[in-house]
C-alpha cells in the first residue's frame, strides 16, 4: 500500500431496500480506494439483507447480520470490528449517499491541515428538491477550545455523525447509547471534546434523504423523551466547561426544542403515555424555572424561544398543543386572504 491510510466506512442497515443500492454504490464508487466498508444488517425484515449479501463479493466490503438492536448498537458493532490498521472512520446511513469524492476531499483536508477530524457540509434531499444545510464558503481550521463553540453557535459542524471523517482513536472510549433515538446528539459533543484540530470542508458532499416514514421524523413518547435526555445530558456535561457566554446561552436554548415538541404533542399521546411523560415534563419545568430569566434577557433568544418560556410556565401541554394548531390555522387564513 502507498502512503494513503486505510479508512473504514460503517453503514448500519435496517429495512431500506428502496434506497440501499444507491447508498452502497456511493460507498463502493469512492475515488479514495483504500476503504474497508463495514455493513451491519441490523435484523432487516425486507429485502435489505439480500442486497447486502450481493455486495459482499466486493473484497473491500464486510457484511455482518445481527439481531435488531437499533442504529446505535449497529454503529457500535462496526466500531468494535474496525481493522487493526484502520486510522480513520466515517459513518453513512443506509438511506443516504455520498458524492464520489467525499472521502477523498475529507481525507485531503485532514492530511493537508494535520487534523484529527474533517467535517463536510450536506444537502437535505427532499422528494422534489435539495437544500444546503449551511452556507460555509471556504475551508477553515478550528482548534480544540473553539470546536464546541462552533457546534453550538455556528452552522458548520452539526450534531450528526455522518458528515465527518474521524481519527479512529477518537472513539476509543466512546460508544453510542443503545436503545435510544437522538443518538447523534448524545454522542457528537463527547467526540468533539477530544478533537485537537478540525478541518471544516465547505462542499456539500453528503445527501441526507428526508422521507416521511423514517424514524427521525416520527413523533412518539419515546422520541420526545429521548430528545430531551440527549439535549439535557449535553447541557449538564458542557455547561460548566464552556467559557463563552454565547455558547452557554445557545446550549440552554437548544434544550427548548425538545420542550417545545413535548408541549406540542402531549395532547395527542394516549393517557398511559401522558402519565409516563409526567416525570419528564416536571424536569423540563424545573429546567425552565432555572433559566427562564436568562432566556428572556438573552440576545440570542428569538421571540419564539421567549414565547415557549411563557407558555410552558402558564399553560399545561394540552393548551400549548391547541395554541400551536390555532396558530397554523391563522397563518393559513392570512395566506389565503393575501392570495385574493
Amino acid at each position: 500500500m502507498d502512503n494513503y491510510s486505510p479508512i473504514s466506512i460503517i453503514i448500519p442497515v435496517y429495512n431500506t431496500e428502496s434506497y440501499l443500492r444507491q447508498c452502497l454504490d456511493s460507498a463502493v464508487c469512492q475515488t479514495y480506494e483504500h476503504l474497508d466498508i463495514i455493513i451491519i444488517d441490523d435484523g432487516s425484515t425486507d429485502g435489505s439483507s439480500k442486497i447486502c449479501d450481493e455486495y459482499a463479493s466486493n473484497p473491500r466490503i464486510r457484511v455482518y447480520h445481527t439481531p435488531n438492536h437499533g442504529i446505535s448498537a449497529a454503529r457500535n458493532f462496526g466500531l468494535d470490528h474496525l481493522d487493526a490498521q484502520c486510522k480513520y472512520v466515517a459513518f453513512l446511513d443506509s438511506d443516504d449517499w455520498m458524492e464520489s469524492d467525499c472521502i477523498q476531499r475529507m481525507y485531503n483536508a485532514v492530511i493537508r491541515n494535520d487534523t484529527d477530524l474533517a467535517v463536510c457540509q450536506f444537502l437535505n434531499d427532499y422528494e422534489n428538491q435539495s437544500i444546503g444545510a449551511s452556507q460555509i464558503k471556504e475551508e477553515k481550521i478550528v482548534e480544540n477550545k473553539q470546536i464546541l463553540n462552533e457546534l453550538l453557535v455556528s452552522n458548520s459542524i452539526h450534531n450528526v455523525v455522518w458528515n465527518k471523517l474521524y481519527s479512529s482513536d477518537l472513539f476509543n472510549n466512546i460508544r453510542f447509547p443503545v436503545g435510544r433515538t437522538y443518538e447523534d446528539v448524545a454522542t457528537t459533543y463527547k467526540v468533539l471534546e477530544n478533537v485537537k484540530h478540525a478541518a471544516i470542508v465547505p462542499e456539500n458532499l453528503i445527501h441526507y434523504r428526508i422521507r416521511n416514514g423514517s424514524l427521525s421524523h416520527n413523533n412518539s413518547l419515546t422520541k420526545l423523551k429521548d430528545s430531551w435526555i440527549a439535549y439535557y445530558e449535553r447541557y449538564c456535561y458542557l455547561y460548566d466547561k464552556l467559557s463563552d457566554p454565547i455558547s452557554k446561552a445557545k446550549l440552554i436554548i437548544s434544550c427548548l426544542s425538545p420542550i417545545n415538541n413535548m408541549w406540542r404533542w402531549y395532547a395527542q399521546l394516549p393517557e398511559h403515555d401522558k402519565n409516563e411523560a409526567k416525570k419528564t415534563v416536571v424536569q423540563m419545568k424545573s429546567f425552565l424555572n432555572t433559566h427562564r430569566k436568562d432566556i428572556m434577557k438573552s440576545v440570542v433568544a428569538t421571540k419564539m424561544h421567549k414565547l415557549i418560556c411563557i407558555m410552558t410556565r402558564f399553560s399545561n401541554p394540552v393548551y400549548m398543543h391547541l395554541l400551536y394548531f390555532a396558530n397554523i390555522t391563522l397563518k393559513a387564513v392570512v395566506k389565503r386572504k393575501k392570495a385574493y
